[in-house]
């Protein structure tokens, strides 16, 4: 989610300097834009965050939960709120892991689920592959991959 990532930049090292419009943009056809996949990202995080605590959301696969839509009328503020979440999400992941016993880290979380091992490594995958995204996303913006440091 932040700092150095040996794959490439981190999820928000990725989405520095980028602007509400650009993060609402589409510059390539049928692919998500910045926003959705950054909203995409807290319903995971936080999905992850409740499956640890033994809860387990309803989300259908590629459902609006699973995607939330952006916002009809992207703002800066908006937008800054949605970068606000992304990082509370990821904090309060964070304290969650930080919180779960290590002698559980390798037992289902329930019968027939994956550990928590399991699910924070996933978190973490699936950070990157959007971050990923966002990258390709930005350079068909004519964005750098990361904001250059100044």
């Amino acid at each position: 989610m932040h700092g150095p990532a040996w794959s490439g930049p981190s999820l928000l090292e990725a989405l520095e300097g980028v602007s509400a419009k650009d993060a609402a943009a589409r510059p390539i056809r049928e692919w998500k834009s910045i926003w959705e996949l950054t909203l995409h990202a807290i319903v995971w995080q936080d999905a992850v965050r409740a499956h640890l605590a033994g809860r387990w959301p309803k989300i259908v696969l590629g459902g609006p939960r699973d995607w939330p839509p952006q916002p009809a009328r992207p703002t800066a503020a908006a937008w800054a709120t949605a970068l606000a979440k992304l990082k509370r999400s990821n904090r309060a992941l964070e304290q969650a892991a930080a919180r779960f016993p290590a002698a559980k880290l390798d037992r289902p979380l329930k019968e027939g689920a994956t550990s928590a091992y399991v699910q924070l490594h996933g978190a973490v995958q699936h950070n990157l592959w959007h971050g990923g995204q966002i990258v390709a996303l930005k350079r068909a913006l004519g964005l750098p991959a990361v904001k250059p440091k100044a």
